[in-house]
């Protein structure tokens, strides 16, 4: 079982050890770069919404598995669901639409109980 302490290049090195592959295995058959695959799991480099998509299917885990979230973000969920990339901007923007969907859901239900 994955723990919610551990980065994404450990949670990738326990899932490929637990099927006894080696990595460029992994690279190979996710179809990642061997070389992007090492630095992902050795940390050097931040995993992409692409190649988050590719190993969560290449595994058969949701990503939040991997980059260890117990609820999957919004924004993962969208992009890997429709294969999307958005940049960080955007993903600032989708963020902040979605609270101010909090934030009014929470106003709406302090309205409710007056009428």
């Amino acid at each position: 079982m994955l723990q919610e302490t551990l980065s994404i290049g450990s949670r990738l090195r326990e899932l490929r050890n637990a099927r006894g592959l080696k990595q460029h295995e992994v690279a190979e058959e996710a179809n990642i770069n061997n070389s992007v695959y090492n630095k992902l799991e050795n940390d050097n480099k931040s995993i992409n919404v692409e190649e988050l998509r590719k190993l969560s299917s290449y595994f058969g885990v949701g990503p939040e598995k991997i980059i260890g979230e117990d609820q999957e973000d919004p924004i993962i969920h969208y992009m890997t669901k429709h294969n999307k990339s958005l940049s960080e901007e955007a993903q600032e923007e989708v963020k902040n639409v979605l609270k101010m969907i909090d934030d009014m859901e929470g106003q709406i239900s302090l309205f409710h109980g007056w009428f």
